[in-house]
């Protein structure tokens, strides 16, 4: 099993990097299959991940929910004090956003800032990803502002943005002042 997903995680990394469909279908089907054997939240989690990520290629539907349902259970089977509930409570808020912004349920947006919230709380100061959940509940609550014209949200969005900026590692800084400087913008 630890080969097998050692081999799933390399084709995701492998289709991230090079957009390669036939890669991501590979670890789709790794990952299920792992679900399926295991189950573990480990499991379930970067089967959610692998899943968003084709639908954000593909835009088909039953990934997304699929993803959702993955995430949702990966979060579920976490223990208490399990240090990766964190990324796995931003990963469900980047799976809730990206179903608002399919479907546009406001809720569905609502449960995305509630989980990010959490993941942001859990995250230990020194955590190499602490920057990728404030940009994750930064952009949560600016989607959320751009919807309602909330003030209080749009003010988060930017106290996070400057948080994940100071926050991060060079990798994907740029990224991340482009996510400020997009709701300072608003």
């Amino acid at each position: 099993h630890a080969a097998m997903a050692k081999l799933a995680g390399a084709l995701m990394n492998a289709a991230e990097a090079t957009s390669d469909l036939d890669a991501l279908d590979e670890a789709v089907d790794l990952f299920q299959a792992l679900v399926d054997e295991r189950g573990t939240a480990a499991d379930q989690a970067n089967l959610a991940v692998v899943l968003l990520a084709r639908f954000e290629e593909l835009a088909r539907d039953d990934d997304l929910e699929k993803s959702l349902a993955a995430a949702r259970e990966g979060v579920y089977l976490s223990a208490t004090g399990d240090p990766f509930l964190a990324a796995r409570l931003s990963n469900l808020g980047s799976a809730l956003r990206t179903a608002f912004e399919r479907n546009g349920d406001e809720a569905i947006l609502d449960e995305a800032i509630r989980v990010g919230r959490e993941a942001v709380r859990l995250s230990q100061p020194d955590d190499i990803d602490v920057a990728r959940r404030l940009t994750n509940l930064a952009t949560s609550l600016s989607t959320r502002f751009g919807r309602r014209h909330h003030r209080p949200d749009i003010d988060a969005s930017i106290d996070l943005g400057r948080l994940a900026v100071s926050a991060g590692p060079a990798t994907g800084h740029a990224g991340r002042v482009g996510n400020l400087a997009s709701a300072l913008q608003t």
